[in-house]
């Protein structure tokens, strides 16, 4: 085709907008932990103090808490591709208490599932098919767990989950708004 075209010669291309990362300030974090309670403050204040991604928080397991060293394991904590590295992160000595708490609240949960004969915690992939049961155990169950127990739409199982990531974002988001 030689059509003149000189107008494709004009069009620039499309500029990246550069955004700076939203950071509270101190007063802000301090009022919005107050203005929270409960498991969205501990997983708020989790995420603060320790540096862990949201879902790392959210789907903690009793066994990645370690009370005597005052750590936490996040399993997988680097993306897939550079080889889903754990990574220990120090538990802070001020949220030591209240995750005593929710490990213990956590604990009876789980007794109460196992009485109910309700699926365990739902592991996926290698595994499911390496653990059989842990499903069952204890140090497998969340950290942090739901209150109530859904039925999961994909295998009709019944089971207990751990805290959903949108209850924490709209908190968050009401609160620093």
């Amino acid at each position: 085709m030689k059509i003149d075209q000189r107008w494709l010669t004009e069009i620039d291309r499309p500029h990246s907008v550069q955004r700076l990362p939203v950071v509270l300030t101190v007063d802000e974090v301090r009022r919005a932990f107050t203005a929270m309670d409960g498991t969205l403050r501990l997983i708020a204040q989790l995420l603060y103090r320790t540096g862990m991604r949201i879902m790392k928080a959210l789907r903690l397991q009793v066994k990645n808490v370690e009370f005597d060293r005052a750590a936490i394991i996040a399993r997988e904590a680097k993306l897939a591709k550079a080889g889903g590295k754990d990574r220990r992160v120090m538990l802070p000595d001020s949220l030591r208490d209240a995750l005593t708490a929710k490990i213990t609240h956590s604990k009876a949960l789980w007794q109460i599932n196992r009485a109910d004969s309700l699926a365990g915690a739902e592991r996926l992939g290698v595994l499911a098919k390496k653990y059989r049961c842990a499903a069952e155990s204890l140090i497998w169950h969340w950290g942090v767990p739901q209150a109530t127990c859904p039925c999961d739409s994909r295998h009709s199982i019944t089971r207990r989950r751990h805290f959903y990531d949108d209850a924490l974002r709209r908190a968050l988001a009401r609160v620093v708004t």
